[in-house]
């Protein structure tokens, strides 16, 4: 029993009373059904449109530009140029920078440890 809390732990569900179903697959793993009442409740059932995400395209990595992701994203390389300008530090003190079709970007910068 200890076994079975644990797993259904592992998939987020701390209270075996929000669980409804609980199912040990053959390969060992365990998968939840949780309660309607405890499941979150979805942008289409409040009836709401959302758009689809895009997967962010790596546009920084390690400091370093990837020049050949820019002409397939939707900011053009003076625009992703500006972003890393705007964070005020230079490319080489970026980690990784990614953008999406939505021209959403996303800065996680080097620590200072990191950099050389």
């Amino acid at each position: 029993m200890d076994d079975l809390v644990d797993a259904i732990r592992q998939k987020d569900v701390f209270d075996i009373q929000d669980v409804q179903d609980a199912i040990i697959e053959t390969n060992g793993s365990v998968s939840v059904l949780k309660k309607s009442n405890e499941s979150p409740v979805t942008p289409k059932q409040l009836g709401m449109n959302i758009k689809d995400k895009t997967t962010p395209i790596s546009i920084v990595i390690d400091g370093k530009p990837v020049t050949e992701y820019f002409s397939g994203t939707a900011l053009p390389e003076s625009e992703i140029r500006l972003h890393i300008a705007n964070t005020g530090c230079a490319s080489g003190d970026i980690m990784l920078m990614t953008v999406d079709m939505g021209g959403n970007v996303y800065i996680i910068p080097k620590s200072k440890r990191e950099k050389k």
